[in-house]
Order: C-alpha cells, then sequence, then structure tokens
C-alpha cells in the first residue's frame, strides 16, 4: 500500500478502498485520504503508481470516497486517475496477448512455407523443394528484409532464370502476376489477424463470420500492394465487415513488422513455386535438373 503523514480529520470514515484489496493509510488512519493530509499530486502519484505496478489488472476500478469538500476534489481527481489508468492496464494486458498470439499466425505460415508449397513443388512438378529453396534463397533475404513483394521481383526473376532454370517466358509472365495477385502469405495472415481481434473483442465468430472473414481476405489480398504494411488496409476491411472498428487495428501494430517479414517470404517463395509448376507442366525439363 501507500503511506501519507498528513493532518487527518478526527474522527475521519474508513471510506477510501481500492478493489483490487489495497488499504490506504493516511495519518495511521486506514482508508482515508483527504486534501488535508496530502496534496493532490502526491494522492495522484500514489494511485497510479500502485495501479501501474498492478498490469494487468483485468479493467477492475478503483473507488475512493471524500469526506470534506476539498476531499471529494482529491478523490474525484482521484477516481478519474484511476479510471483512465485502469483503462491504459487493459490495453497494456492486450499487447502482451497480443505477443503471445502472434506464434499463431507465424506458425501458420511457417506450416504454408515449409509443407505445403514443397509438397505441390515435389507431387505436380517432380522436382526438390530443397534445391528450389537454394535457388531461391538470395530473392528470399531480399523479401524478408524489405517486406515487399514488388521491390524483391528483379531478385526473383534472376534466381529463377538462372540458378533454377526456369525460361524467361514463365517468368516474365508468372512473376509480376503473382507479385500482384498471388498474397497466399497475405491473405492467411489476414485472417488470423481478423480473427484475432474479434475475439479480443470478445465477438462471436460463427461458421458464416468466419467465411465471411475467410472470403473478403482473399478478395482484399488480390488488390493489396506490394509495399510494407500494405495489408493493414485490408484488414480494416475485413473489420469493417465484421462490425469492428477500424482503430482495433491498433492491436496488431506492435508485432506487424516482423509478420509482415514473413508474410512477404512467403508470397515470393509462393511465385516461384508457381512459376517452377507452370513451366513444368508445359513440359520444360531444365527446371531445377540436378546435377
Amino acid at each position: 500500500g501507500a503511506d501519507w503523514v498528513g493532518n487527518p480529520v478526527l474522527d475521519p470514515p474508513a471510506a477510501t478502498r481500492a478493489e483490487f484489496g489495497l488499504t490506504w493509510n493516511a495519518g495511521g488512519v486506514d482508508g482515508y485520504a483527504s486534501r488535508h493530509d496530502v496534496d493532490d499530486v502526491g494522492f495522484l502519484k500514489a494511485v497510479v503508481a500502485d495501479i501501474r505496478s498492478r498490469l494487468p489488472i483485468d479493467g477492475r476500478r478503483v473507488y475512493v470516497a471524500g469526506h470534506s469538500n476539498g476531499g471529494m476534489m482529491a478523490h474525484r481527481l482521484a477516481r478519474e486517475a484511476a479510471d483512465v489508468f485502469a483503462g491504459i492496464a487493459v490495453v497494456a494486458g492486450a499487447m502482451n496477448d497480443v505477443e503471445r498470439d502472434a506464434v499463431g499466425p507465424i506458425a501458420a505460415l511457417l506450416i504454408h512455407f515449409f509443407l505445403t508449397l514443397p509438397t505441390f513443388v515435389r507431387l505436380v512438378a517432380k522436382r526438390s523443394p530443397i534445391r528450389l529453396l537454394k535457388a531461391v534463397a538470395p530473392a528470399l533475404l531480399t523479401a524478408f528484409s524489405t517486406s515487399s513483394s514488388s521491390a524483391t521481383l528483379p531478385v526473383t526473376m534472376d534466381n529463377l532464370e538462372h540458378r533454377a532454370g526456369v525460361p524467361n517466358d514463365y517468368t516474365s509472365f508468372v512473376l509480376p502476376l503473382g507479385a500482384t495477385v498471388n498474397m497466399n502469405g497475405t491473405a492467411l495472415y489476414e485472417c488470423v489477424a481478423a480473427m484475432f481481434i474479434a475475439q479480443a473483442y470478445g465477438l462471436q465468430l460463427d461458421f458464416v463470420t468466419q467465411f465471411t472473414i475467410v472470403l473478403v481476405a482473399l478478395l482484399t489480398s488480390i488488390g493489396v500492394a506490394g509495399i510494407p504494411a500494405a495489408s493493414l488496409v485490408a484488414i480494416t476491411i475485413i473489420l469493417a465487415t465484421i462490425g469492428l472498428p477500424a482503430e482495433a487495428i491498433g492491436l496488431i501494430l506492435a508485432v506487424d513488422r516482423i509478420l509482415d517479414m514473413l508474410r512477404t517470404s512467403v508470397n515470393v517463395f509462393s511465385d516461384s513455386c508457381g512459376a517452377v509448376l507452370i513451366a513444368r507442366t508445359e513440359g520444360e525439363t531444365e527446371v531445377l535438373k540436378s546435377g
């Protein structure tokens, strides 16, 4: 608790208590603090310091009461400050949840990158996905560092033509088109992010709502620009579709940059896989040829 030493009014009521179990003490009298005991600034600092030391507090509010006119003013200020910092505590707790729940999108992107796409390369193109990863490694590093599939496009085309053996006829058509519309990493991220925000706001997601999120994410990902953080605009559209405010996007801003780097790498690798698949189905035998 916090101790204030002053000159309390004789026989004051024990009134100032916090819902989370804190008992204020002023001049040796539990549960009472007025303007006569401490100045407003000291009172507010003590309330704020204790609330901040107990983050998160799950939205619980601090209730205080006063005795004299001066005490009422101090307590009113304290109550308002406590409510404000309680809201900050809830946001801070939500940000901790965001950092923890960022594992979900990362796991989904990694599964798509290391399992789904390589499976298509192996089963459809009949080529080694490990060889493809080695061939486009410079493009993947560029995508990871720039978070822009458009900026990575020249590197991707060069890697596939000179390191993977994909003819220019395919790379010059598939890759520019894929950098614009083949945003599967972005679509995957938008779905997970929108569902997380909806759950954070307490919105119940039935099957129809989840299907709507997936459909809108697929459509918006096609029109997303190949620049950093472009998918945030698409997520606001999804949030509006399911009845959530646009400012809810702030819940994921803290971790969006890292996830943007990952989903851009997934986008670039999927474009590369698409170019290899089309070249192989068209009968190109020199693509990723061993030896």
